[in-house]
């Protein structure tokens, strides 16, 4: 599909204001300073989910498009034995849900895990088992070999350097 000007300038402005956030939020605070966040860029989290969860539905692409493009990944974690109940599949940063619902289409066992709470209230209210949290500290919570597999898609891009070499 070719992109039309404005949608490329929709994504460079979209860009910008996810920059400028991450900016403003890393910006050291004395305890006498005055939040001058604009109202409508708010570093409140339930804010910056909700513009995060309608950038990544007008951007991403077409829920259906997605899932047909994650569909050559199932025979690679079937192969593995992953999906059972002793080695189920984590998805890290679950964000829509595609991936969980092909996996639970297929039988297998899997959960998500994804910080962003619009997000994840999505992935519940379709039936999905995702949990609400930090996908690092999530992952050492859990017990080393208690996991199938561990997949994640469209996340390097959204992790600090600092996250992703942890991760």
């Amino acid at each position: 599909r070719r992109h039309r000007a404005h949608d490329i300038g929709d994504v460079e402005v979209a860009t910008e204001l996810v920059l400028q956030v991450r900016r403003l939020s890393a910006r050291p605070k004395s305890a006498d300073s005055v939040d001058e966040t604009p109202g409508l860029v708010s570093s409140d989290s339930s804010t910056l989910d909700a513009f995060f969860a309608s950038f990544d539905q007008h951007f991403r692409g077409d829920q259906l498009l997605v899932r047909q493009r994650l569909q050559q990944y199932l025979k690679d974690v079937k192969a593995q034995g992953a999906g059972t109940e002793e080695a189920a599949i984590l998805d890290v940063a679950c964000g829509r849900g595609e991936w969980l619902n092909l996996l639970r289409e297929e039988g297998l066992q899997a959960t998500g895990v994804d910080s962003n709470s619009v997000l994840v209230s999505q992935c519940r209210d379709a039936g999905l088992d995702v949990v609400e949290a930090d996908l690092i500290r999530h992952l050492q919570s859990l017990a080393d070999g208690s996991l199938g597999a561990v997949s994640g898609f469209h996340i390097a891009e959204h992790l600090s350097i600092e996250d992703l070499v942890t991760l």
